[in-house]
Order: C-alpha cells, then structure tokens, then sequence
C-alpha cells in the first residue's frame, strides 16, 4: 500500500481524540484523509467507523479504494449505505455514508448505538444536511456519548472557528502531498455557450498536449451530453461522470486506461475522489446550486458561478498525481469578483426537513439548538408554518411537537412535502399513485419540457383533470413494457424505481388503508392538496383566462402544455417569472408547468373561513366592504356590501394611520409649528415628558372620526385644536412659556417665532432691521438658556445678515450694513446708535 502524507499525523490525531473525543483535521487534496484515517481508527474504538460524504459518487469510490488498499470485500469489511443503495453487512467496520442516511440513522437511533466514531468528510461543503448531522453528533458526544469520537475533515476549512464549535477541541493538518499545478485564465471574455466554450478547449488541450488526460467539469448533465456530442470524432475515450450514474460507469470515468481519456464531470469530482491520469483541468467556471426562489418560496437549482475555494479544489484535481494544468474559462480579472466560498446552504436552501427533523429528534425549540451556523429566523419561522400546515409539527405550549405522521416522514427519506403525500395516499387507499406521483415531482419530468404547439401561438393542449395524469399512464405503460414515444425512458425509469421504493418505505410506516378508494383520481388529488396546500390556485376573474392567483399572493400562468381549466388548481410544478415583460410592462407571472384539478368541496373546512372584511379604496377614497369567503388567505369568493358606520370609521381610522400625510392635513403652518415647538421643548427639557403628539393623534383618532364618513372629513379636522388638545393644562402653559409662539421685545414690539422641524436648530427670528431698534441682547427662549437666531432683514425683507449674537452685530457689522443700506433706503431710518434708539412706530389699520 502506498504510503500517504496523511499517515504522518495520525499518531497526533489519535492523541487529539484520546485526549478530548474530537478534533479538526485540516489536510489538502491528495493527502490521504478520505481513505486513510477511518481504517486507522479501528483499533481504537469499539463499534463501527462511520465515513460522511457529501456525495454518492464519493461514498462508492472512498468504499471501493478502502477495500483495494486494506484487501477487504467491498460489502463485508467495508461497505457504503446511501438513499436505495446499501452494500454493507453486520460485519462491515467502516462504512461510508451519505449525509441523509446519518440524518435517518439519528432519527432513529439518536445515541448512535454501535457506532465509534464519525467522520465528517470535506466539511466545507457545508450542505443543510452535513451541517445538521455534524451539530446533531455533537450534541449526542456531548450529553450520552462521551464515547463517541468525531472528526470534520476538510482540505479548505477555517479550522478556528469549526473547533470552537466543537468544544474548543484540538486541531491537526497534514501538509500533503500536490504537485504544482500551471493555471491559465482566457485573455478576453468568451460569450459562446458554455459546452461550446468547453469543447473547444478540450479539442485544443488534446491538439496541443500530446500525454495526459482531461477532466472537464460542466454544471449538469444537460451541458455534459452537449459536450459529449460537439466532441463526436474525437480520438479519445469520453466518459461521463455524474451522481445518477450507474456505478460501473463511474467506476470507468475514475480509473485510467490504455488509450487517452477525457472525463465530463459535474462537481462530484471536486473532492474526494481521484479521477486516475489527469492532468489537464478545464473548468467552465459554474454549477447548479441549491437556492430558495423568494419569488415563489421554493428551492431551485439556480446556475452560479463558483467561489474562488471550489475553483482552486477543482484546479488541484490536476496535481494529483503529477505536475499539471488547469484552464479556466474565464479572464484573470474576473477571478477577484467571484466569492471567496461557497455560502452554506443553511443560508439559501429550505429549511423545512432540518426543523422537523430537529423537532422530532425531540427539539422543542429548534431554533435555540446549537447550529454549525444559526439559518435566519424569519425563514426558519415560515418553514415552521409550513409544517404545522401540513400537519407534521404542532404547538405545544411555547414548543412545537412532531405529529404521529411527522415522526412518519422523517423515516420516508424525502422532503416533508413528499412525505404528506405518501402518508395521505397510504391511508386514502392510493398508495402507488401517490408515489409516483412522488416520484415525478421529486425528479426530473419524464417527458420533454417544450412547447408541443410548435410556432402556433393559439395552439393549447387540450383540456384534462391533472397534468399527472398522462406522465402516471405513460410510467404506468412503461412497467408493462411498453414506452410512449414522448417518454424520457432513462429519467422514467428513475422514476418508478424511486417511487417503488418510496412506496414500500411508506407501507412500513402507514397502517393500510380500512377499504380501496372509490374514485383514486379524488384521492390522489386529495392526497396532493394535503402536500401542498399553499399552491392552492384559483383562476382570476377576468382578463387572460391563464392567470391565476395561488395562497400567499403570488400570481402565476398556467402553461399552454398544461391540460387543466378549473377554476380551482394546485399549481404543483412552478417555474422562474419570465425576465420578460407583459403588455402592461410588468414582469411576468411564474409559469405553472404541473397542475392538478380540484373541488372546492375537498378543502379542508378548517381552513375555509367566512367572514366580513372592510376594506379601503385609495381611488375613490371611500370604505369598502364584502362577504368573503377564504382558504387561508385565497379569496374563493366575494359578495360586496354596504359598509356601517362603525366599520366606515374604522376603515377612516385604517387609513389615516396607513397614510397620514394623505389623508391629514400636517401641512397647515399652525401645525407645523406647533409640532415643532413640542419636539423642541421636548429634547430641551425632557424631564418634563411631553408626549409625541403626532403618534399620540394617530392613536387617539377613533375619538375624533366618530361620525365622519369620508376622506374630506379627514381632511376637514382641525388638528392644531386636537393636538393641542393632547397637553394637559399644565403643559400647554410651560409651552406657551418656553417655547412660545411670539416674545415681547426690550423695545415694546411682538416678534413671532418660527421653529423649524430639526430639535437640533435653534428657533429663528425673522425681523427688519428698524424693528429691533432699541434692543440690546439676543431674545431668548427656553426660560433664557437658549437664544434666537436673528435673521436680520432689509427693507425689501431679504436677509442681510444671521446672528445670535445682536449686541454684536450692532457694534460692529452694522457700521458696514447702514453704509450699504441707508442710500438704497433713505426714507427709513439708520440712526447711529440703533441698540438705544426707538423703532419706528406701528402704522394705524
């Protein structure tokens, strides 16, 4: 067996974990940790070692490698368990795992009876599931297991803070052992597309290099058959590499042979697995990653570019072996704007399998368990109400509690939403068309997405209960032997094995049904409804017959290839909204690619409400009111009403409050400045605790709209009398003294104040020049501790200058304003001494 980098710091590493039961093993591409340190360790735990990958491909080929290195059978020594696959047995030591068994394996064995130790492999992939299976070990490590040994191993980790969420456990790297690998960027962006781009950077590699193969990495299958098509001819071995491949294909894309190869691979072959003779890299610089849509609220497989991290993985994949090179397909400008790693997926998938998952592990606060990284609380609060909708999870007291059914789905292996389906179509009696119902939601679609109509824009298919309807018949037909021409064979046979599967885990866990179904098309519509109440859909009343509105608001259309033309639909399969515009210049609604009919009948009555709702219309500005009745928040139908005087007030008062500015009148000058002068004395003196008085109206207005029965009333309220009417008798005279609307001056005369809306300017006073004549000092407010700010104004009332201080401004820039003043003004006075001469006196009305 070939000695590894890795081999050198298992001594240390053993030490780590006999000393504190954890650690963190740091250690680069090629070292060895994969297959290695999992044999290493049997000899000093007692149970199984159990190996998580990220990845089918990854669990297969790390299993294969253990048993050729160590000389074990593959399924007796060493085995691997993954979704529908299992080749171990009670005698296999090491098993390699993906990270959704481990999920299953805690929910049904949460102190991991039999087991030594885990590994975590290649961490820093950082699905939803590794990091909830990582923190879930723990916390069993932590309080029952102290027994229990647990590795995350990464070639890319930020060792620091993974320790610190282990307990402050140790941490050990391993240098490694990667040969240099040349990087190359394009010098000019290429804008061709991307299996084009990759194509001819093989053919060119292949021309120019004469040793060596190539491994070239696409975002999907889709681009990877593309490739291999522009690649016809090519006197090389092309081999596809992806995880629905069957394992002897795999096995031949991973080893070497006697002619040249060139290995198509979507990012499966990022880590963990040595593809054998590689030593050119071409990297298309993107994947499909796991989002949630906030358009729609579902999870789709959105195309990105990849992070730095992943594209220095994928480039190391060159130097496995020997010196290599890698070629990105894109320019070296470009690599700065690409994020520095991948974002977990806690921070961009569904959250709704983790939480019940975690609740039915017995986490009654799922929010307050230990996270590797907490997913933001308003999405975990929505997946927690979509749980309880379909019935999985339950309040219990200030907790949530797994439902009978809830604890059910765990053990089914597919998203919650699947799993009410299966669990309702078991008890309706449609347990096999419920599953492939399943089946065809979960995988790709077994027939051809594209416009059957050609280039007819009127064409539409023709009218049916479900689009399920067909694909089941056409599945159903294949299992007799017999395939519909429109049939994806491949994709269909994916289908009805894991719906096979699927079915038989749901018997296990569903008692069987009392009778048969009377109608299975209602039941397993029935069924569909109870998975999917939140994509309940009615058609919109008028306009374009497609369009149509779902539970939560959002609008959709449906697909010309959708067979469906009720009025009430579950829009079951929802697509992107178009990037184009419609006729009003709008974005336009998502496509429904999937419907099925419903019956207004099958709604669950306790979500059907009847109820009165008042309302407001902005263009008119009247109050509206209808007999509506819902399911949940869906309008099903309206009747409208005439509204009384109680619910015409409140909807006054409701919109008032939603639009003040609109429907008050703030802008009036008395109160305005009566606002200000509050807010003023307010921040002057807060001891005095004067209130808000703008927010202290708004929730005092049912008082003052009794009897009101329009907007023009609205508007027609005297709000200086009502907001002066908010201070008590005391208040309003320490109002009318600190903060006062006009000041006598030293000279006789009346000034009026104005105060501005910022509390931190000072009020001003606005006064010709001749006016304040005969005073010495500044006018003050606020019992003397704040002065004015004069604006001392000409003849013409224009400003010629602004102070707080006057006595300043008369002994000395005065001298300057009369010489510029008193020749453009003679018939006004400019007397030498003005702080002791007398103002002109008040003209007779």
């Amino acid at each position: 067996m070939q000695p590894l980098p890795i081999e050198e710091v298992l001594p240390s590493l053993l030490d780590a974990l006999s000393s504190f039961g954890a650690a963190v093993l740091k250690a680069p591409t090629g070292a060895g940790k994969t297959t290695r340190v999992a044999p290493a360790l049997l000899d000093e735990v007692e149970g199984q070692v159990v190996v998580v990958e990220p990845r089918r491909v990854a669990a297969r080929a790390a299993a294969s490698r253990v048993a050729e290195e160590q000389g074990w059978r593959l399924g007796s020594e060493v085995g691997y368990r993954m979704r529908f696959e299992d080749r171990s047995s009670a005698s296999t030591r090491v098993l390699f795992v993906t990270e959704g068994v481990l999920l299953g394996w805690l929910y049904r064995d949460p102190f991991l009876e039999g087991v030594g130790a885990v590994l975590f492999d290649e961490f820093h992939e950082r699905s939803l599931a590794i990091d909830l299976g990582l923190a879930m070990t723990q916390r069993v490590r932590s309080t029952v297991r102290e027994d229990l040994w647990l590795i995350a191993m990464s070639a890319t980790l930020e060792v620091a803070a993974l320790a610190a969420r282990l307990g402050d456990c140790p941490t050990v790297e391993s240098e490694g052992r990667l040969f240099p690998v040349e990087i190359e960027y394009l010098k000019r962006p290429d804008e061709r597309p991307v299996a084009t781009r990759v194509a001819a950077a093989v053919r060119r590699i292949l021309t120019r290099e004469r040793r060596g193969d190539v491994l070239a990495f696409l975002p999907g299958v889709a681009e990877i058959r593309r490739v291999r098509g522009e690649l016809e001819g090519l006197n090389a071995e092309v081999h596809e590499l992806y995880g629905d491949l069957p394992m002897e294909r795999q096995s031949a894309a991973l080893r070497s042979g006697a002619n040249r190869r060139v290995v198509l691979a979507t990012n499966v072959a990022e880590t963990s697995v040595t593809v054998e003779g590689v030593t050119w890299v071409v990297d298309s610089g993107l994947e499909r990653r796991l989002e949630l849509d906030p358009a729609t609220g579902f999870d789709r497989l959105e195309l990105r570019a990849i992070s730095r991290s992943s594209a220095a993985q994928r480039a190391g994949r060159a130097g496995r072996l020997a010196a290599g090179h890698c070629l990105r397909l894109w320019t070296a400008s470009e690599e700065s704007q690409r994020l520095a790693s991948t974002p977990p997926e806690v921070r961009r998938a569904d959250l709704s399998g983790a939480l019940l998952g975690l609740v039915a592990w017995g986490e009654r606060q799922p929010l307050d368990f230990p996270w590797v990284e907490s997913p933001d609380p308003g999405r975990a609060i929505q997946a927690l109400g979509i749980l309880e909708r379909l019935r999985l999870l339950e309040r219990d007291g200030d907790g949530w509690v797994a439902t009978a059914e809830g604890v059910a789905a765990t053990r089914l292996g597919c998203a919650p939403r699947l799993a009410r389906l299966l669990l309702t179509g078991r008890s309706l009696g449609v347990l096999e068309r419920a599953s492939l119902a399943a089946g065809l939601l979960q995988e790709r679609d077994v027939f051809r997405r594209q416009d059957r109509g050609g280039q007819d824009p009127e064409w539409q298919a023709p009218p049916g209960r479900s689009d399920l309807d067909e694909r089941i018949r056409a599945l159903e037909e294949l299992q007799r032997g017999r395939a519909p021409r429109s049939l994806v064979v491949a994709r269909a046979r994916r289908v009805v094995d894991v719906a096979r599967r699927l079915a038989a885990r749901a018997a296990e866990e569903a008692p069987e049904p009392a009778e048969a179904a009377a109608d299975e098309d209602e039941a397993l519509s029935r069924a569909l409804l109870a998975a999917f109440p939140d994509r309940v859909a009615k058609r919109r009343p008028s306009g374009d017959t497609s369009r149509a509105l779902m539970v939560g608001g959002q609008g959709v259309r449906l697909a010309r290839s959708s067979v469906v033309r009720a009025p009430l639909f579950l829009a079951l399969d929802v697509g992107r909204a178009s990037a184009s515009v419609g006729a009003a210049g709008s974005p336009r609604e998502p496509l429904v690619f999937l419907a099925t009919s419903l019956e207004e009948s099958w709604l669950p009555a306790a979500d059907v409400v009847e109820e009165r709702v008042v309302g407001w219309d902005a263009s008119a500005e009247r109050p509206t009111a209808q007999r509506q009745r819902r399911f949940l928040d869906l309008v099903l139908d309206r009747v409208d009403a005439v509204p009384t005087p109680e619910e015409t007030e409140a909807a006054l008062v409701a919109a008032a409050r939603s639009e003040p500015e609109t429907y008050l009148d703030f802008s009036e000058g008395r109160v305005q400045q009566l606002l200000a002068r509050v807010n003023k004395l307010a921040s002057w003196r807060p001891e005095l605790g004067l209130p808000d008085l703008r927010e202290e109206l708004l929730v005092s207005l049912p008082l003052f709209v009794r009897g009101k029965r329009s907007a023009a009333d609205l508007r027609a309220l005297d709000l200086h009398a009502l907001l002066l009417g908010l201070l008590d008798w005391n208040l309003r005279q320490t109002l009318d003294e600190l903060a006062p609307e006009a000041i006598d001056l030293e000279n006789g005369r009346r000034a009026r104040i104005t105060y501005t809306a910022r509390v931190d300017e000072d009020p001003i006073l606005a006064l010709q020049i001749q006016f304040l004549f005969g005073v010495r000092q500044t006018p003050t407010v606020d019992g003397g501790r704040r002065p004015v700010l004069l604006h001392l104004l000409a003849p013409s009332q224009r400003a010629q200058q602004v102070t707080s201080d006057l006595a300043g401004f008369w002994a000395g820039s005065y001298a300057l304003v009369k010489k510029d003043l008193a020749g453009r003004y003679p018939k006004h006075s400019w007397p030498d001494d003005p702080a002791n001469a007398e103002p002109p006196r008040r003209r007779r009305r």
